[in-house]
């Protein structure tokens, strides 16, 4: 996975496995394009289900990576939190 992948901009990253895995399964990584969370986790096809109840991150507007950091009850919301390396991997990728 990269951190800085303009096709995949808008897209969200989650861990999945497959519907019958055994327990310590390898999780495979998936984009999936979609408005909000939600709507990403109703597009997963019904041969894999996600590994965590929520997914590991997004890519934004441009395609770098913001790894995801889920809600504390009471405390504060789930947010998305730009990955400083993917920062530096677009404006590396930029010719001017």
């Amino acid at each position: 996975m990269k951190l800085f992948e303009p096709e995949a901009a808008e897209h969200f990253v989650f861990a999945t496995i497959p519907v019958n895995a055994k327990p310590g399964a390898v999780a495979e990584y998936k984009a999936i394009r979609a408005g909000d969370m939600e709507s990403a986790l109703n597009q997963m096809d019904g041969r894999v289900r996600p590994a965590a109840p929520y997914c590991m991150g997004r890519y934004d507007h441009v395609g770098r990576y913001c790894t995801y950091c889920p809600p504390v009850e009471g405390i504060m919301p789930g947010r998305f939190l730009l990955h400083p390396q993917a920062d530096a991997e677009y404006k590396a990728s930029r010719p001017y």
